[in-house]
């Protein structure tokens, strides 16, 4: 029909190039190639294509963006040193983007086995049979440091187990090492020769029903007052914001980073 009246008695009538149709079309795509196909008789002719919306061509040639944090976290102009651990399936070593950062070298990781961080490519997973890492950081002039990683903790290991290693130089202080276990976080400061200089455990049942099964965003830091130095060790939950903080005091500077490590065994498989 060209014209008609409605339910309110409004008559309608179109106008020069319309038209009245019930389609509804299920996709719009461009053709890149026609090539022809045809029997040995020559007697059936054929072209077989494919289309693709516009986007495929508006695509092309063009590089994937990385992930939203590899993209941000090296913007940060007091950043020394950063590993994204995005590395694909293959990899054998954890590459840096920041110039001058050697790879950190890893053992027992599956990588790109989990894709559950939001913001984030995949990232690896710790073996059962063991896994770790270890990196070297440039020595910084600047007082104080932090490091900081992202983790998912399946289950609280029974035992006391190493959850991050952060090596020291400058300071009395030569290791801080962060522990995790049923009966708490503990956060311990060492000297060059391994002897505890002091540490605290954090047994807080609601503290540590958020440090496992769920994203995670470790930091372990330092603050100086007076001659007292204080070694910290804070997790966030980064869906709740759910932040947890205890520390430890040693006396002496606070010294430079100049490297992370972890050791891990069966009772951490499946951290990512």
């Amino acid at each position: 029909a060209t014209t008609w009246t409605d339910s309110a008695g409004r008559a309608w009538t179109l106008g020069a190039g319309a038209l009245v149709s019930d389609r509804e079309y299920r996709f719009h795509g461009e053709v890149s190639s026609w090539p022809s196909r045809w029997d040995v008789s020559g007697s059936d002719v054929w072209v077989p294509i494919e289309a693709a919306g516009v986007t495929r061509r508006m695509g092309q040639g063009k590089k994937a963006l990385d992930s939203t944090l590899r993209r941000r976290i090296p913007s940060d102009p007091k950043l020394i040193a950063y590993w994204p651990m995005e590395d694909g399936a293959e990899a054998t070593a954890a590459y840096s983007p920041l110039t001058g950062i050697r790879p950190m070298a890893v053992s027992g990781m599956d990588f790109a086995a989990d894709d559950s961080l939001g913001g984030s490519s995949a990232l690896p997973k710790l073996r059962r049979d063991g896994a770790s890492f270890r990196a070297t950081v440039p020595r910084s002039t600047t007082p104080g440091w932090q490091v900081e990683g992202v983790y998912y903790l399946p289950e609280l290991p029974a035992t006391q187990t190493e959850i991050l290693r952060v090596s020291v130089t400058g300071s009395t202080m030569a290791t801080a090492v962060v522990y995790a276990s049923t009966a708490g976080v503990r956060i311990e400061a060492r000297d060059g020769d391994g002897t505890i200089l002091n540490f605290f455990l954090y047994d807080s049942a609601t503290a540590l029903a958020d440090f496992y099964g769920k994203w995670n965003r470790l930091a372990v830091y330092t603050a100086a007052s007076g001659g007292t130095t204080y070694l910290y060790v804070s997790w966030r939950d980064i869906a709740a914001n759910n932040r947890w903080i205890a520390r430890t005091v040693f006396t002496g500077t606070q010294g430079s980073v100049v490297g992370v490590s972890g050791t891990y065994g069966a009772a951490t498989a499946d951290m990512v």
